[in-house]
């Protein structure tokens, strides 16, 4: 994912430095954001249907 990112705005953005760096800055955070998202919820969500298991068990 972070490598396509990066060969995507090597190919369509403007070869200014300041530029280029400033987007891959961005992309690397915005990837970032979305992967600590998405495992929050994967790990969010086996927990909870565990946690109900349990409650039932015990009940």
């Amino acid at each position: 994912m972070k490598k396509f990112a990066n060969e995507w705005l090597i190919k369509n953005c403007v070869q200014d430095r300041n530029f280029e760096n400033l987007n891959f800055t961005k992309v690397n955070v915005i990837t970032s954001v979305i992967k600590i998202v998405f495992l929050k919820i994967i790990n969010f969500l086996p927990r909870k249907k565990s946690e109900d298991l349990i409650k039932k068990k015990l009940n």
